[in-house]
């Protein structure tokens, strides 16, 4: 039998098969070769120490015990080829799937040759961007966990670290524990005490200080505090004013004028609490003028000694006062915080939290900042319009920062780079940023306090309603007493169902523009850190601030 001759078209076909199927295979055996040319890349030595300079950029303590970021994958799966150039090579955070880190590995091209590797962009998940944000930043609740070492028992050349011993603070280098009843430390950023030589004093560049406050049991010290300084301190902020500054507070601020003048290059943080705000309070006015714009202070729970003050300490509390570089913490619910109120002048920004009631069994607690809410990212909540005053401080704060970083490169060689300019344009716009959070936080939580005691009170009104309706109508039947009730035009649905409706639909509102706006920011914050990562310098610098 003849076999039918191929048709020209089938050939065709044919042919075309098997280019394509060659086209195909060399496409792929392209492919696989592209894939392990690219894998060997980011498997190199070269690649691993920009991955991880990459790192170190976002998270100073990255790779170490302290850091954020404890250690990190390849996620070679994803591993992929960028259409504008470079490599793209994801990386996994912490074995957590939702931490992670997008890089654009890539090389210049100068003069005809390749040059060394580098990070191109950096992207990271909105999760892990806000563990970084929290591990960096010294939060409202973090400056509480400062406060609160003064009660702890530290000792001297002591480390001092909060948050489980993952933030260290400094090294105890000096305590006061005076016959006045004034105990304080002296914290610095490395161990130098008040007796090392001048040159060492002169290196050490921040210096916390803490005054405590007082205690409840029958010690000496709580003697000298309570019949020596807090009773006749109280009589003084209630009269207004009246005699000499009891010697607790003296001496306090002869303690902090001489930390100044022995620490002459650094900048200080003074905290004090209850008693120990009055302390620190006394000593901020007292400083000397020249000293004034390298102090920063933060008072809890204290009375208001303004009155107490001579003339040229009023004037000196209210430099520092007007210039936000101390803020006084009072919890209105706390029975010691007195002397405060509109129309009184104070020794600081007031901010108010909002506190939660704890009642009278648990006073003491409400004292020490048991009442205190905050925020997931650490952030303090607060009321009658204090996070416009955490949002100028914040902006007076990083406004002073630009001013330092911008003298120091001014000084250099060649002066001000273009990419450093765009290191302080993106300062200030994480300024406005973060001041935008604050105030708009506190407003949302207000409107939800609102809504949701607007829930509490109709469940009560609808729970009286139905107690009042029982006890004049003790002789119907539940459903009688209901009916009663209905024919007067008072029902469950009216009274309790229609209102709660209304309040919960209000609140998932404010929760749904909550959420609408904290994405918003994050997306102006990553475009910013997209910046800042393209100049590996900048990225350290900007990681060294307090961002």
């Amino acid at each position: 039998m003849k076999r039918k001759p191929i048709k020209k078209s089938q050939i065709v076909l044919i042919i075309t098969g098997i280019c394509l199927l060659w086209i195909g295979g060399t496409m792929y055996m392209d492919h696989l070769k592209l894939e392990e040319e690219m894998i060997q890349v980011v498997n190199s030595e070269e690649a691993k120490k920009v991955l991880e300079t990459g790192l170190k950029n976002l998270d100073p303590n990255a790779l170490t015990s302290e850091g954020v970021i404890k250690n990190y994958k390849i996620d070679y799966e994803n591993i992929k080829r960028n259409p504008i150039g470079g490599i793209s090579v994801p990386l996994i955070i912490n074995d957590n799937d939702k931490l992670l880190i997008s890089n654009l590995l890539s090389r210049n091209l100068a003069n005809g040759k390749l040059g060394e590797l580098k990070i191109g962009s950096s992207n990271t998940t909105y999760e892990l961007h806000e563990l970084l944000k929290k591990g960096v930043e010294d939060s409202e609740e973090e400056k509480v966990e400062i406060a609160k070492q003064q009660y702890e028992a530290l000792h001297l050349k002591g480390e001092l670290f909060i948050n489980t011993n993952k933030e260290f603070i400094g090294y105890v280098s000096h305590i006061n524990s005076k016959i006045t009843g004034e105990q304080s430390f002296i914290i610095t950023d490395k161990y130098v005490p008040l007796s090392a030589p001048l040159s060492e004093r002169e290196s050490v560049k921040e210096v916390t200080v803490l005054y405590r406050g007082s205690s409840f049991d029958s010690s000496l010290d709580a003697k000298l505090d309570w019949q020596y300084n807090n009773i006749f301190t109280a009589f003084q902020v209630i009269n207004g004013g009246g005699a000499a500054a009891m010697p607790q507070l003296q001496s306090s601020a002869t303690t902090l004028q001489q930390t100044l003048e022995a620490y002459p290059n650094a900048e200080f943080n003074v905290y004090g609490h209850s008693l120990g705000s009055m302390n620190a309070q006394y000593a901020l006015a007292s400083i000397s003028s020249s000293d004034a714009d390298r102090v920063y202070g933060y008072v809890y729970q204290g009375p208001n000694i303004y009155e107490v003050l001579t003339p040229e300490q009023k004037r000196q509390a209210d430099y520092l006062t007007e210039e936000y570089r101390l803020l006084n913490y009072i919890d209105s619910k706390d029975l010691v915080a007195i002397g405060y109120g509109e129309g009184k002048k104070a020794v600081g920004q007031i901010v108010y939290p909002l506190s939660e009631r704890l009642g009278l069994r648990r006073t003491i607690d409400q004292h020490m900042w048991g009442g205190y809410q905050f925020e997931e990212d650490g952030a303090l909540l607060t009321t009658n319009g204090s996070g416009t005053v955490l949002a100028e401080y914040q902006r007076r704060l990083k406004k002073r920062s630009i001013a330092s970083i911008k003298g120091e490169w001014s000084g250099q060689t060649g002066g001000m780079s273009a990419a450093k300019e765009v290191y302080l344009d993106a300062v200030q716009a994480k300024s406005i940023v973060s001041g935008m959070k604050t105030v708009i936080d506190e407003k949302i939580t207000e409107l939800m306090t609102v809504y949701q005691t607007g829930i509490d009170q109709v469940n009560q009104l609808w729970q009286d309603t139905i107690a009042n309706a029982r006890s004049y109508g003790s002789n119907l039947t539940e459903m009688e007493q209901l009916e009663a009730l209905e024919q007067g035009g008072v029902t469950r649905q009216h009274v309790l169902i229609e209102p709660v409706i209304d309040y919960e639909a209000a609140l998932n509102q404010l929760r749904s523009i909550k959420s609408s706006y904290e994405d918003l920011i994050y997306q102006i914050n990553q475009t910013i850190d997209q910046q800042i990562q393209l100049d590996s310098e900048l990225a350290s610098q900007f990681k060294k601030g307090t961002f």
